[in-house]
């Protein structure tokens, strides 16, 4: 899992890694899935910063979402398209780790995280478009 950015920085290249384990290599990047997750879990707890503890509790609430747990056939990360699901559960799990440790500023209690999010997420709504090769419309 390469941390440093730009790729040229990256601790090993996903190329390389393969082929030293015979093609047995997890490889991962950057995760879009848990970072929005991770700061929207911090910022509506008014947490007084994000602790190592508060990021083990996203990536383990990450990690239970994973489709290979029901079929090893599967991928590690679930689909981009369940991302506002993926990043409620990973903020819930960082909210309650926040209030559970005191890292919190809020009142209230680790059992209404999940309420308080579901309260305050925001769900981008696209509307479809549909292609006009004339340009008309």
């Amino acid at each position: 899992m390469p941390l440093s950015n730009p790729g040229r920085l990256a601790e090993v290249d996903p190329k390389d890694a393969n082929e030293w384990t015979q093609g047995r290599a997890l490889l991962a990047s950057g995760n879009a899935l848990i970072y929005p997750g991770l700061g929207f879990g911090a910022m509506i707890t008014q947490a007084k910063s994000m602790t190592d503890t508060m990021i083990i509790a996203g990536t383990q609430r990450l990690a239970s979402l994973a489709p290979a747990l029901k079929d090893p056939g599967l991928p590690l990360l679930p689909d981009f398209s369940d991302a506002p699901e993926v990043n409620y559960e990973v903020a819930v799990a960082v909210a309650e780790q926040a209030i559970e440790e005191g890292s919190a500023g809020v009142k209230w209690q680790k059992g209404e995280a999940r309420e308080k999010i579901r309260q305050t997420q925001w769900i981008p709504v696209y509307r479809d478009f549909s292609y006009d090769p004339e340009g008309l419309h």
